[in-house]
Order: structure tokens, then C-alpha cells, then sequence
């Protein structure tokens, strides 16, 4: 038996889909131990990252668990890294070298090389801080980032943040995992990714063909990354079927 779930993502609706063993059996319990953590926690804000490849739903539970955190008497806010794209602008004056060939970013737009890490770092340090700011928002209407995005007051007990590359690594991405309590991996079914990937670029505009192009040279290569380079996270969860997953504890939130 399925449940169905309607989220809102950048402004888009979205309905998903989830087992009623994974949400009763697997979710539910999860949040429940995490709200006890986060409520026994001292310091405010205790902040989550997930990560996981391009395609594996990490906006989708994001936004699932912040419902249900909000429903275990946690507040809890949503932050995506989106918002950390490159302009466009400044996509386009720059290259980089992929296999042997000269690419231009904004033909690699969503790979690593993308994204104002320094940036991050530095919207993570205000919250570590706990000194209100705007955290930026990719807005998909205009294909854009947006600095002033989502007020982040840092009085919510949680935060949320989420994309591919958090726990990646290397550098510079492996300071981005510092900033994090409680981290988790969301490992997805490799066959579902490009139908997932190339679906959301034709809700995005682009025609069949280029976006079966952006998949082959850019999407196919940030998932092998993000499998192959993520590290040090605290939960797996793993995707058994199309909507049914498992959760797999590998260590503890970190101290602080």
C-alpha cells in the first residue's frame, strides 16, 4: 500500500510517493529518535545535513521529515543548496577541463564546479552563530539564484540542509560537513536516476534531446562523484524498491 504526499519545492507542488511500511515502520520511528535527540540537545540550532546523487529525493524527504519533526514538537526549516548556484552570467566566462575536452559551467550546470562553496561557508557560519540572514533560493521560473530567499531567524530548533555534494571528500566541500550535528545519505536505486534527471529537465523546458544531453555529460557524471566521494555521514538510507526504503545507522551525531 502506498501513501501519498504533497510537497511544496521552490514553489512547485509535488506529489510522492512512499510504502506505508516505510513511513509507519522506517520514517517514523527515525524522526521520533531524532526529535528526542534534537530536544535533549543544548545548543540551538541543531543542523542536518542530507545529501546524496542528483535524482535521489533529497528535496522530497527533506521536506517529509521537516513535516514530521514539526509534528514532534520540533521546528524545523528547510534549506536547500540550490540557492548556491553560479549566475548564469558567470557560468558562461567560465570553463573547466572534463575528460580531456574544454567545458563550459553553464553547459556543466549542477556539477560541483558550479557552486559558490565560499558562499555556503559562510551563510553555515551565521547560523552556527545564530545571527539571522537570508539564505539564497534557485528560483527554476527564471533558472537563477536569488539572495534573498528564505529569512532564516535561527530561533527554529532544527535546519535542514540538503544537496548532492555536503559530504564530500575533498576540498573545499569537506568543510561544508563540519557545519553539520547529523548527517544522512540517501543511496537510491541506480536505474530510477535518469528517468528521474530527465523528466525534471523537460518540467524545466528543455526539449527531449537536450536533455538526454545534459544527462550523458553532466548528471551520469555528478552521480558517480557524489557515490564515489561522499564520506562520514551518520544514516544511510537506501532505497529497496521504487517507494520503499531502509535506514541503516553508521555512527552518532557529532559532538559539539
Amino acid at each position: 500500500m502506498l501513501m501519498r504526499f504533497t510537497l511544496n519545492d521552490a514553489g512547485f507542488d509535488q506529489t510522492v510517493y512512499y510504502t506505508k511500511h516505510t513511513v509507519k515502520n522506517v520514517f517514523t520511528p527515525f524522526i521520533e529518535g531524532l526529535a528526542e535527540t534534537i530536544k535533549r540537545d543544548a545548543e540551538m540550532p541543531f543542523v542536518i545535513g542530507i545529501a546524496g546523487p542528483p535524482g535521489s529525493g533529497k528535496s522530497a524527504l527533506s521536506l517529509l521529515f521537516s513535516q514530521m519533526l514539526r509534528s514532534n514538537g520540533v521546528s524545523c526549516t528547510v534549506l536547500p543548496m540550490d540557492g548556491f548556484h553560479l549566475k548564469n552570467v558567470d557560468l558562461k566566462k567560465k570553463t573547466a577541463l572534463i575528460d580531456g575536452r574544454r567545458v563550459s559551467l553553464h553547459e556543466m550546470k549542477g556539477a560541483k564546479e558550479t557552486y559558490d562553496v565560499h558562499a555556503l561557508l559562510k551563510c553555515l557560519e551565521k547560523l552556527e552563530a545564530k545571527k539571522p540572514f537570508y539564505w539564497p533560493v534557485y528560483l527554476r521560473t527564471i533558472h537563477e539564484p536569488v539572495k534573498r530567499g528564505i529569512h532564516v531567524s535561527c530561533r527554529d530548533a532544527a535546519y535542514i540542509v540538503e544537496g548532492n555534494y555536503l559530504f564530500l571528500g575533498q576540498y573545499p566541500w569537506i568543510l561544508v560537513a563540519k557545519h553539520f550535528v547529523f548527517k544522512i545519505f540517501i543511496n537510491p536505486k541506480r536505474g530510477l536516476l535518469k528517468s528521474r534527471l530527465i523528466a525534471r529537465k523537460r518540467r524545466g523546458g528543455f526539449p527531449r534531446k537536450k536533455a538526454r544531453t545534459h544527462y550523458r555529460y553532466t548528471d551520469s557524471r555528478n552521480i558517480e562523484e557524489v557515490r564515489a566521494l561522499s564520506t562520514g555521514y551518520d544514516v544511510l538510507i537506501q532505497q529497496k524498491r521504487k517507494y520503499c526504503y531502509g535506514i541503516r545507522r553508521i555512527g552518532s551525531p557529532s559532538a559539539r
